[in-house]
């Protein structure tokens, strides 16, 4: 009874634009079960930048306590597919994982028949929704069932993977990457180091990563050019998100870069 009335008690709130809440979003995910994909900053930059080129109109989803506090927070988009309003992820091609956040212990009561219900009310404030398509649900996360995996669903082509790093990389390195792949790194370095004078390192400012970022830009280019695949990079929409992410202005970079360049000195 007391885990009904827990879920029994949450109500939504739907917001057009994350910074509307983003002082509470931001304590929030410092306790949430989430995963970087969504973090106030991806999202606050996705939809900055990159959601009007996909179409996609923000719609976030807050759930809350009688007592204020927030049980979770959906980051979702209204999307137009075959001519129908949809409901789906903001962003959710270009994020591995989408699940939104949620408090670990309501994470764990919400199930289908919650998910639902909550899907419903959302349908109330928003008639026009006629369907949904949720991408890169993980089955669980952090040990806990994420709950939009309990819908019906088509299993991803793609398999994703696990692991804890231990202290000691060497030997984390060794029980993962085989004998065969290792020499073949050995003789890759080795041809590296005949080449001329090189420099490894980790870019650790907003202009150096910015001009990695613009060489890594025109690498893909042309890579994908040679093998005749489309670049998803010509969208000006995810050039500038991406731009950003890597630039990020407040200096808490959501992903590091690491490069190896050769010095011509």
């Amino acid at each position: 009874m007391k885990q009904e009335a827990a879920i029994d008690g949450i109500k939504l709130k739907i917001y057009d634009d994350p910074t509307k809440i983003a002082d509470r979003w931001l304590e929030f995910e410092k306790s949430a079960v989430c995963s970087l994909y969504q973090s106030f900053y991806w999202i606050e930059t996705w939809c900055r930048f990159a959601a009007s080129h996909y179409g996609e109109q923000p719609l976030i989803i807050l759930g809350e306590h009688s007592n204020g506090e927030i049980a979770f927070i959906w980051p979702m988009a209204i999307t137009r597919c075959f001519g129908i309003s949809v409901l789906s992820w903001l962003g959710q091609t270009y994020a591995g994982y989408n699940l939104g956040l949620y408090r670990p212990d309501i994470m764990a009561m919400v199930g289908e028949k919650e998910l639902k219900r909550f899907l419903k009310e959302i349908k109330l404030h928003r008639p026009e929704l006629a369907a949904v398509n949720f991408y890169h649900q993980p089955l669980e996360w952090e040990g806990i069932t994420n709950p939009f995996s309990l819908l019906p669903s088509v299993p991803t082509y793609e398999n994703s993977y696990m692991l804890k790093l231990p202290d000691n990389f060497d030997i984390f390195y060794k029980t993962v990457v085989s004998r065969k792949i290792r020499q073949v790194q050995r003789r890759n370095e080795k041809r590296l180091r005949e080449s001329g004078n090189f420099i490894m390192d980790r870019a650790k400012t907003s202009e150096q990563r910015l001009e990695i970022h613009e060489i890594f830009l025109q690498q893909k280019t042309l890579q994908l050019k040679n093998i005749g695949i489309y670049n998803v990079y010509r969208n000006p929409g995810l050039r500038q998100f991406t731009k950003n992410l890597v630039t990020n202005r407040a200096g808490a970079f959501p992903f590091d870069y690491f490069f190896t360049l050769l010095d011509d000195k």
